[in-house]
């Protein structure tokens, strides 16, 4: 957290705790005049209506101190907090998709994909998504290539050839004759 950040957020917080200490105390302070003339017999109505202005301005400055320190807290939070890189966010989308099957039915990760990624990247994450599936049996290899070609035909990354699978690579060659 930077130094600007972690000075904001202790000015706000000590003008939300000033505020609130010193308006408790002017509270008192009239609760305490107030008592205190009406054990002595004193007129309190024209007590109050004199205490009137000076407290009613006196705690509208304070609770304006206190909202500016509650921005102004909010504020700091906000700036230091990191949110995760927006390929963590279809990361765990994804991840949510594989533990609950109504999520996989609203497709999130593609609706979160969609949002944070490029068309190329999408195209990337869903190769990898088709051949963990392939590799886990799930597909066929027809099924496999055929969906491997049609997503580089929309990308634009075809060579007329065929879909290889080696290690954690994709690579696409020659077709077979």
């Amino acid at each position: 957290m930077s130094l600007q950040i972690n000075r904001l957020l202790w000015m706000s917080l000590f003008g939300m705790v000033a505020s609130a200490v010193v308006s408790v105390v002017v509270v008192g302070y009239v609760g305490f005049v107030t008592v205190t003339t009406l054990l002595a017999g004193g007129p309190v109505l024209d007590l109050l209506l004199g205490l009137a202005l000076p407290v009613v301005a006196s705690l509208s400055v304070l609770l304006l101190v206190f909202v500016l320190s509650i921005l102004g807290t909010g504020v700091g939070v906000a700036r230091s907090v990191t949110l995760p890189s927006r390929t963590h966010l279809v990361d765990a989308a994804e991840a949510a998709e594989r533990r609950n099957p109504m999520l996989a039915a609203l497709s999130l990760s593609d609706r979160v994909a969609e949002v944070v990624l490029s068309e190329r990247a999408r195209h990337d994450r869903h190769l990898d998504r088709l051949k963990r599936r392939y590799v886990a049996g799930e597909l066929s290899e027809q099924e496999f290539e055929r969906r491997v070609y049609t997503i580089l035909d929309a990308d634009g990354r075809r060579d007329a050839g065929r879909v290889e699978l080696d290690g954690d690579r994709i690579h696409v060659g020659e077709p077979e004759r």
